[in-house]
């Protein structure tokens, strides 16, 4: 037999393992959140900014007095829904509401 017709099935082990990896972990829930503050609240934008979110990544920008608007990037699903449940317990957030999820590639 071939050298490598016998390499040929490990080779393709550790190919398929390496994409179904690669593919797994590149895969990142994605959500677009509007925020509803309280505007006579100061400093709201920079606390939400700073929250301790475990594996998610929060990008909020305020597009009017009292209206913010955020990309949340998380490593998994169940962090969206912890992350945004964290965002609406900030003291002076009114309302969170969520208006899409999406994975990414």
């Amino acid at each position: 037999m071939k050298w490598w017709l016998k390499s040929a099935p490990a080779v393709l082990a550790a190919s398929l393992v390496f994409f179904a990896t690669a593919s797994a972990v590149s895969a990142l829930p994605r959500a677009y959140l509007l925020i509803e503050i309280d505007p006579s609240k100061p400093r709201m934008l920079q606390q939400l900014r700073s929250l301790g979110l475990s594996n998610c990544k929060l990008l909020a920008e305020m597009i009017y007095p009292g209206e913010v608007v955020a990309h949340l990037e998380c490593t998994e699903l169940p962090d969206v829904s912890r992350a945004v449940l964290e965002v609406s317990r900030v003291e002076g957030v009114k309302r969170t509401t969520m208006l899409m999820i999406v994975n990414t590639p």
